[in-house]
């Protein structure tokens, strides 16, 4: 007889961001991952400047905790994108341009994976102050960097964290209507 074998919850860290009607986009957004994903928790939402092109309106950027049976590709290809694409998300050339939302699987597990359009953990973590500060905030006590096994709260923090603009209103309405 086959030993039996339950499926598990992988933690999984979800990057959210919009500078396009940032606070609808990221509402909507929200809700519509909740009916797929268990949100555990949601980080604090700041406002950044966006990254190569300073004209453009700034960003609203924040991470969110999930449990979820999905592997990191289904997450993202078929979860993700289709939040996105309800959203009205354009995808250009431009990697910078700007968007109604953008939802990216930062950490999924202790999974480290460099596939064709899916790299794990997210490096831009480590470069980037809008992912590392709210991911830092809503990260398990024990959560390491997958790729070292350093705990995360022990790497250091992007020097562009000195830009952000806690959303703290915003943050504390989006935690009530998604969380409850």
């Amino acid at each position: 007889m086959c030993p039996i074998h339950e499926a598990r919850d992988t933690t999984a860290y979800i990057g959210v961001g919009s500078n396009i009607d940032a606070q609808q986009h990221v509402e909507s957004g929200l809700l519509r991952l909740r009916d797929r994903v268990r949100i555990m928790a949601l980080s604090t939402f700041y406002w950044s400047p966006a990254l190569g092109h300073p004209e453009q309106p700034p960003y609203l950027n924040g991470v969110v905790r999930v449990e979820t049976l999905l592997p990191a590709r289904a997450l993202k290809f078929d979860v993700l994108r289709s939040i996105e694409e309800a959203e009205e998300r354009v995808r250009s050339d431009d990697r910078y341009a700007p968007r109604t939302l953008d939802m990216d699987i930062v950490i999924h597990g202790t999974a480290c994976v460099e596939e064709p359009g899916l790299k794990l953990p997210d490096p831009a973590v480590l470069e980037r102050g809008f992912l590392f500060l709210p991911l830092l905030e809503v990260a398990a006590a024990e959560l390491c960097w997958p790729p070292t096994g350093q705990p995360l709260n022990e790497l250091s923090a992007p020097r562009d964290v000195e830009s952000l603009e806690a959303d703290r209103v915003f943050t504390r309405r989006l935690q009530e209507r998604i969380l409850g």
